[in-house]
């Protein structure tokens, strides 16, 4: 006897894009050394942070730096620590009762 294969539905899912509230641009600072700083910051919904700081010195050469912080992960991540210590203390109080 022969067995027909399962038909399966398959969700086709779409990836939106992921709104992100965004500071305006600061206007350049002009330093007392001829230096001019800017900095932007962005946070989407999803509590990631996202910074750029740039620094264009009086010849023109310019340095950027961006970092990026996901407060989400890092919730997570203490969360995860916790839970260890609970487990620990379980663990000690279950070798001493022996």
């Amino acid at each position: 006897m022969e067995q027909s294969p399962e038909t399966r539905s398959v969700e086709r899912r779409e990836v939106s894009q992921v709104a992100s509230r965004s500071t305006p641009a600061n206007p350049p600072v002009a330093g007392p050394n001829g230096f001019e700083q800017t900095e932007r910051v962005a946070q989407s919904p999803m509590g990631v942070e996202r910074r750029e700081q740039s620094v264009v010195d009086g010849a023109g050469g310019e340095h950027r730096q961006t970092s990026t912080r996901d407060y989400a992960a890092e919730q997570g991540l203490q969360l995860y620590k916790v839970l260890q210590l609970v487990w620990l203390v379980l663990a000690v109080i279950e070798v001493l009762i022996g």
